[in-house]
């Protein structure tokens, strides 16, 4: 049996079977159902980073000193791309969100930038052209301390991310710190100049970024230096500086404070007088009037307020013999101290055998269960004690010999 030959094999050219693009024309697309790669797609935190920079450099070097700066917790995988880009995948979304929330970050000067994807997305089609970064303006004045403003003078400089104020909208310091995404084509801005109407001035604000990577002091731009600048050599003056950087803000408690009034108020309230100096303190009824009645009442019915007062009006201190001047003047010799024991403190008179002598004891107690002696009967029993036969010694022991 003799194959039927193929159309074209002999002597005649088959016609080639060109792709669709090639014959103009358009054929129906093929259709995928991507619904549940998407679904999944959804616990994998992906972003495409790249390495603003025209310097040579080693890709295990570039993401050994990432991964200890960013301190990541959970594990990474990248794959190298063109031009500078990889394609990342982070084990917790954490890490991704961390290093999106304090960048910038750098490798050897230059800026590593990095967006987030949902994989929909080919790679080298993302756009990655901005940098998060704290801005600070400075030399700001009082009027132009709150979060309205700063929305509006960091709207200036790039899309705002955040504002540095607290909850009430306050800003406290001498600059306005503002998170900005800054278009990587685009020179920094060394200061901004501000119009306000109604009074007529002018302002013109110094501006620095925190951890700023390299940038050229001739036009600006970040990821090169002023040797790889491409500005004609006519135009090559330094423009931009090293001023334009700022470290970055240390939150600190001291920078503010508040001092409650109701605190104060109280504490001038408590009169120290005639009760501990034994002087009389003129008060105006119309004064102690105003005192008491800007004292809250709330205060006053604190219990630890009360007992302060009455801790307070316990204490006497009084001088013998006239007034407080006459015993200062007339009563130069000093007069014995003489200590008083409260008789709660006191114990009951007791009858004791000293020598075999029956002696009214007047026991002080000086703490749980304890009694101290006068001296006749403290060194009566002393006596015994050396004989061994005192009761500072146990049965059976006597003192060192």
């Amino acid at each position: 049996m003799v194959p039927t030959p193929r159309v074209g094999a002999v002597g005649d050219a088959a016609d080639p079977k060109l792709p669709a693009i090639i014959c103009g024309q358009i054929k129906e697309a093929v259709e995928l159902d991507l619904s549940a790669e998407k679904a999944a797609m959804r616990t994998h935190w992906i972003a495409v980073g790249l390495f603003f920079s025209p310097q040579a450099f080693g890709t295990e070097g570039l993401f050994r000193e990432m991964k200890s700066k960013w301190g990541l917790r959970g594990r990474l995988t990248y794959s190298p791309l063109k031009n500078n880009r990889y394609l990342m995948e982070f084990e917790r979304e954490g890490d991704r969100r961390h290093i999106l929330n304090n960048g910038p970050w750098t490798h050897k000067g230059d800026a590593f930038l990095m967006v987030v994807v949902d994989g929909s997305q080919r790679p080298a089609d993302v756009e990655v052209a901005h940098m998060p970064i704290w801005v600070r303006v400075h030399d700001t004045p009082p009027i132009m301390m709150s979060e309205r403003v700063a929305w509006k003078v960091g709207a200036e400089l790039g899309e705002v991310l955040a504002v540095d104020c607290d909850k009430e909208g306050k800003i406290w310091g001498d600059y306005i710190r503002i998170r900005i995404k800054h278009d990587v084509d685009v020179p920094l801005r060394s200061d901004v100049t501000f119009h306000e109407k109604s009074e007529n001035d002018f302002y013109c604000l110094e501006v620095k970024y925190e951890r700023v990577p390299r940038f050229c002091g001739y036009c600006g731009l970040i990821g090169h230096g002023q040797h790889n600048c491409k500005l004609p050599v006519d135009l090559q003056k330094m423009r931009f500086t090293a001023a334009m950087r700022a470290s970055p803000a240390k939150h600190s408690s001291s920078r503010r404070g508040y001092v409650d009034p109701n605190v104060s108020r109280t504490r001038r309230f408590l009169q120290f007088g005639q009760e501990m100096f034994g002087k009389e303190v003129h008060v105006y009824p119309k004064q102690a009037k105003a005192r008491l009645m800007a004292v809250p009442e709330e205060i006053m019915a604190n219990p630890m307020v009360q007992e302060a007062i009455a801790a307070v009006s316990a204490l006497k201190v009084t001088e013998e013999g006239g007034s407080d001047q006459q015993g200062r003047k007339g009563n130069t010799a000093e007069k014995p101290i003489q200590e008083t024991v409260p008789a709660e403190l006191a114990a009951p008179n007791k009858q004791m055998q000293v020598d075999g002598k029956e002696v009214e004891e007047t026991a002080v107690k000086t703490g749980p269960g304890k009694t101290m002696l006068n001296s006749e009967q403290f060194a009566a029993a002393k006596a015994k004690d050396d004989n061994g036969s005192g009761p500072l010694f146990p049965p059976g022991f006597g003192p060192l010999p």
